[in-house]
């Protein structure tokens, strides 16, 4: 069979097949070159090691990075450079390879990691990092670019070295061609491309905040499991390793989603402090704050400045200081896992007044700083006195006993957070002010699942059927609680009540 013209000159195909070569060595070396190095340390190293290849992590002496703690097995997992990233790959280990706290069979790294080998043991710390911006084995190649192709040479040019030079001219006019025709390509395909590019975007930002709500709501989910483990095994059950291990992997979970927010900018750094502070509270209340309606963000705003026009919210918060009122609802929510932010409640409900008493209604006298009907008050523990029936103070009455009253309201708002709201705060402030009406049921009536029992879930499918007594209620004790983390961004002059609230248990 005739070999195959190459279409250099006669005499040219030897140099030719080594300048094939050449290339394939030179793209070899390159994408060596554009590969990141990957800096691993495991905890309490003070120093990093770097890895330009595949490792192994284990406690066999065998590995590149030996980590030798209880539950890592031999050869624990593997790092290695597969389709232009770094993963991380289980070797069939003991007890599996945690990566962000999302156990992993096989996974791509991302910029940072946190990678833990079992469910509770050891983390290796993995950070990609640039390529190096120059390398020592660069072979000088200027002499044989002054002989071959420059012709920089003085002497008087061989016969070879011309045949060589006359392979690179032909060589030369092929890639020119090559190169205009590439370069009418590429600006096709540019003018295309932009009509499409901003579309692309779009769906990938869609794409990560889908990716992030699925983080949000397996929170929620085991958060709420959580919740009721406990409530099975009688509160606080000591060396209960299941609840640790549970409240580990939120911990983590939770982690995992903050950075999942700050790498892919999905709130954005230009957004207002007011706004960062209003999402945070949403985020404290139990909801979703990338899910938080845009419009949402206003209408807090007003209710913010409704505060502002009276002296209501100083005074009452004056008299919570006084009484020392903070701390203790504090204490009271930290027992049951939820945050003091409830506390606000007590201020829409009484303005902090303990001898308060409301109208009468059909479930009777509501009394006390949580404003408890005396069925509600009962149930949880409170003493109801002789008086229940007249609306003035009754002394006889624990819904007067501030302490008493906290206790049993972070009860009752701790069963409505696990049952009814499926772990949704807000539709707890919405079922505590209005728990008898068709607000309950309304609740009641949607999916038993955090991702569909929620406050936006609600306004966006429900809004006509929610009363506006009680979407006040919810967004008074909501921008309070605002104003509360940071008073002087929003203009008033006192200290945030809830900051070192926290007593010593007695």
């Amino acid at each position: 069979m005739a070999p195959k013209d190459s279409g250099f000159p006669d005499g040219a195909d030897t140099i030719a097949d080594g300048l094939r070569r050449q290339d394939v060595e030179a793209a070899e070396r390159a994408a060596d070159y554009a590969r990141p190095t990957i800096m691993a340390a495991t905890d309490g190293e003070s120093a990093s090691r770097s890895f330009a290849g595949a490792f192994r992590i284990g406690r066999d002496s065998n590995c590149e990075l030996r980590v030798t703690a209880e539950g890592v097995s031999r050869v624990h997992c593997e790092v290695y450079w597969e389709n232009d990233r770094w993963w991380v790959r289980d070797c069939g280990s003991t007890n599996g390879t945690w990566l962000e706290g999302v156990h992993v069979e096989s996974a791509p790294l991302q910029s940072r990691n946190a990678l833990r080998l079992g469910r509770s043991g050891p983390v290796v710390w993995l950070s990609i990092g640039d390529a190096p911006a120059d390398r020592a084995d660069t072979p000088d190649l200027d002499p044989y670019l002054d002989r071959y192709v420059k012709g920089g040479w003085t002497d008087e040019p061989s016969g070879h070295t011309m045949r060589v030079r006359e392979a690179f001219d032909v060589a030369r006019k092929h890639q020119r061609r090559s190169h205009l025709l590439t370069l009418v390509a590429v600006a096709v395909i540019a003018v295309a491309a932009m009509t499409v590019v901003w579309r692309w975007r779009a769906e990938q930002v869609e794409a990560a905040r889908g990716t992030a709500f699925d983080i949000f709501y397996s929170m929620k989910d085991l958060e709420l499991r959580l919740l009721r483990l406990e409530d099975r095994l009688g509160g606080e059950a000591p060396g209960s390793q299941q609840l640790e291990s549970g409240r580990e992997r939120l911990e983590s979970l939770s982690s995992s989603y903050d950075r999942y927010l700050q790498e892919l900018d999905l709130i954005g750094d230009d957004t207002p402090e007011e706004t960062l502070l209003i999402l945070r509270m949403a985020r404290l209340f139990g909801e979703c704050e990338i899910g938080m309606p845009p419009s949402l963000v206003d209408e807090v705003g007003r209710y913010i400045e409704r505060w502002r026009e009276g002296t209501r919210l100083e005074t009452a918060l004056e008299r919570a200081r006084k009484g020392g009122y903070a701390g203790r609802v504090t204490s009271a929510f930290d027992r049951v896992h939820l945050p003091p932010q409830y506390y606000y409640v007590a201020l829409q409900e009484s303005d902090f007044r303990i001898n308060v008493c409301g109208p009468e209604t059909r479930y009777g006298i509501a009394k006390g700083a949580w404003q408890f009907i005396p069925g509600t008050g009962r149930a949880y523990g409170l003493r109801i006195g002789p008086l229940y029936l007249e609306p003035r103070p009754d002394p006889q009455d624990e819904r007067h006993d501030f302490d008493r009253a906290s206790d049993a309201a972070s009860r009752y708002i701790r069963d409505i957070y696990l049952r009814e709201a499926q772990g949704s705060g807000l539709l707890v402030l919405a079922i505590y002010n209005y728990g008898g009406t068709n607000v309950r049921r309304l609740i009641r009536s949607l999916p038993e699942s955090p991702r569909e029992r929620n406050f936006w879930q609600v306004l966006l499918e429900h809004r006509d059927r929610f009363p506006k007594e009680t979407y006040d209620y919810v967004l008074n004790v909501f921008s309070a609680a605002v104003i509360g983390e940071n008073p002087q961004l929003f203009g008033f002059d006192f200290p945030p009540p809830l900051t070192d609230a926290r007593v010593p248990a007695s």
